[in-house]
């Protein structure tokens, strides 16, 4: 009997003709030019819907901008599976003119999914009409057993920007359908594929304070989204400082030897 694995569909589509509330086709709040909309499942996420919240360049990153604890969860479907458990992707096109490219982050599968000597990649070209089965080496997480949010989208950035991306969120404990959410909603359940060993249930809700492990692990004046590492930021603190100097120093160094004696 083969193994059990999760089986997912992706679809792609063609840019769509969408309408704003008022009627009108939306507009790029950075250029106040008309922009378009790209979905993918049915549905998109354009980046229009989810500006910066404050004025400072760290927070346009992908890591705050598609974070589902900032914005909350992109409209297109989220797919879920628990870490380790094998998966294959179906892609889709059902358009018509345009190529896209799809990229999952994180992991890897082969060009060939029956040749074990194939080329090993983690982006694909997908045409109109055409169709393409992943087989997700090493099983949703990958080899190095990542737990959270993996975000997988159309590599030409203009459509990854227009709304052509979603999630696969990986757990790493038994989700029963009694977890919620800090404001309240209601996890999911997730059932265990019937061939592997169920995860550990969870102890407690998610929470967005730290438990005490967490907290004996801070660094020293640790700042919010660098909890466990001293970033350094350069325009701010000493390190950075110094660092400046240093430089400064090995310039002016470098400048003498240059000079004839």
């Amino acid at each position: 009997m083969k193994p059990a694995f999760r089986e997912y569909a992706v679809f792609f589509h063609d840019e769509l003709e969408i309408l704003n509330k008022d009627g009108e086709q939306p507009t790029d709040p950075h250029t106040g030019l008309p922009s378009a909309t790209t979905a993918i499942s049915y549905r998109s996420e354009p980046m229009r819907n989810r500006p910066p919240l404050t004025h400072e360049h760290s927070d346009t990153g992908e890591d705050i901008s598609m974070s589902s604890w900032v914005y909350g969860d992109p409209a297109p479907p989220i797919l879920r599976a628990y870490v380790g458990d094998p998966a294959k992707i179906r892609l889709i096109h059902g358009g018509v003119k345009q190529t896209h490219v799809f990229h999952l982050h994180n992991h890897q599968w082969r060009l060939a999914g029956d040749n074990p000597n194939s080329t090993i990649i983690a982006s694909v070209s997908i045409s109109p009409q055409e169709c393409y089965t992943l087989d997700i080496l090493h099983g949703a997480g990958s080899r190095n057993g990542t737990i959270g949010d993996v975000i997988f989208h159309c590599h030409l950035y203009p459509h990854f920007h227009e709304g052509m991306w979603k999630l696969w969120r990986i757990h790493g404990r038994l989700e029963d359908g009694s977890g919620k959410l800090p404001d309240g909603t209601v996890i999911p359940p997730l059932l265990p594929l019937k061939d592997r060993i169920p995860p550990r249930k969870k102890e407690g809700n998610v929470t967005k304070e730290p438990t005490d492990l967490e907290r004996a692990n801070f660094v020293k004046d640790f700042h919010p989204g660098a909890l466990y590492c001293d970033t350094c930021p350069c325009h701010t603190d000493e390190c950075g400082r110094k660092r400046d100097e240093c430089e400064k120093s090995c310039e002016r160094r470098m400048f003498r030897k240059r000079i004839p004696s």
